[in-house]
């Protein structure tokens, strides 16, 4: 039998070792058959010629499949995971990730995007050419972030020629508890004026007090409603963020800046994202839920949403604040469409946490619904 090594990329695939089917490669299984051996042989050629098309065809895909590699950029991290170590939730540590072109043509760095708010990404090398190094600078919100080990994931999108090409990197921290922000960042979903609570929680012997609430628009204010008794740690402030009729835009990112008398910690931010609707025709059932974990067993609730005008709902997508909580809805569109909302055990803290699911439906009309969740552990 003729050899099926069709070309050279085929060659590479076999590690550069030309190799021979014939016959006789199968003399053990071929002569143990007595009649079979001859059938087989009769019918060889027929055989050869289907192996050499399918030769044929591996060998183009070889082609392809080391042109593309040839022509693809890379750019590797220079080490596997950047570890921030151990960082305290009053610091805002920031540190630089070194990546190496790997490529044989320029790379041009697009957008550099977290998993979460945590983490910010900032491209301090717009351009790298081959075989030179692109940086970015990392900053670590650690206040935002749950206590404990945290790791995120950072997708870095950069052209070369004309494609788009992603590289995923691994940004780790091991976040101590001192202060805590429940919930670390609030967005939220309005039509007209509205109050959002919030928790800050000084885990240490000696706290901080609270001396003065800013925020960064006039359509927002804040306050602080509720001071903590003697009794502690934990000392709880309850802040109160309210939505004034002043908000004119359909979007406004903002932020409630605490001022202390810590040193340590003289200011904390929590950012603030507001959405106005121009609409309220989605009625959703229950308004509101408290899900209660009692022991290891999760706590679920179902929503029902329907449109005030009879047409179809269908929902796009859900975010949660918070980390316990997960989300499940029906996907196509129905008169009556449903929300299940599930609080896993294991992220449900100790102290109850108002936080909120906000639905996104692309039916009818684009518009957004925000529902309250109060989480408590007994």
């Amino acid at each position: 039998m003729e050899e099926l090594t069709s070309c050279a990329a085929w060659r590479c695939l076999v590690q550069g070792k030309r190799r021979s089917l014939t016959m006789a490669s199968y003399p053990s299984s071929l002569h143990a058959c007595g009649d079979s051996h001859r059938e087989l042989t009769s019918t060889a050629p027929a055989v050869q010629r289907m192996l050499k098309s399918v030769a044929a065809v591996l060998g183009s895909v070889a082609v392809w499949l080391l042109a593309w590699c040839d022509a693809r950029a890379e750019l590797i991290p220079a080490e596997a995971t950047a570890d921030f170590g151990q960082v305290s939730t009053l610091q805002t540590p920031k540190r630089e990730l070194i990546l190496q072109h790997h490529g044989r043509t320029p790379a041009e760095l697009l957008q550099a995007q977290a998993s979460c708010g945590c983490v910010q990404v900032e491209i301090l090398t717009p351009r790298v050419e081959p075989g030179q190094s692109a940086r970015l600078r990392l900053t670590l919100y650690p206040l935002r972030s749950p206590p404990g080990r945290n790791i995120w994931e950072v997708t870095l999108r950069y052209r070369e020629g004309d494609a788009i090409l992603e590289t995923r990197l691994a940004v780790a921290a091991l976040i101590t508890r001192e202060v805590t922000v429940q919930p670390p960042q609030l967005d939220l979903t309005v039509s007209n004026v509205c109050e959002h609570e919030f928790v800050v929680t000084d885990h240490r012997a000696k706290p901080f007090r609270i001396v003065r609430c800013e925020t960064s628009a006039p359509s927002l204010s804040a306050s602080v409603v509720e001071e903590p008794g003697s009794n502690g740690p934990p000392y709880r402030w309850r802040v109160r963020l309210r939505v004034t009729a002043e908000l004119v835009e359909t979007a406004l990112d903002g932020q409630v800046v605490l001022h202390t008398n810590d040193p340590v910690c003289p200011r904390l931010v929590v950012p603030v994202r507001v959405r106005r609707l121009t609409s309220s025709r989605i009625l959703v059932s229950p308004a509101d839920a408290n899900l209660v974990i009692v022991g290891n067993m999760p706590a679920s609730r179902l929503f029902t949403f329907r449109d005030r005008e009879g047409k179809l709902c269908r929902i796009t997508r859900v975010e949660v604040e918070h980390p316990a909580l997960r989300c499940q809805w029906a996907e196509g569109d129905f008169p009556i469409t449903t929300l299940q909302v599930t609080a896993e055990p294991g992220q449900v803290p100790a102290e109850e946490v108002m936080t909120r699911v906000v639905v996104y439906f692309a039916e009818p009309n684009n518009l957004a619904v925000s529902i309250p969740i109060r989480l408590q552990r007994r």
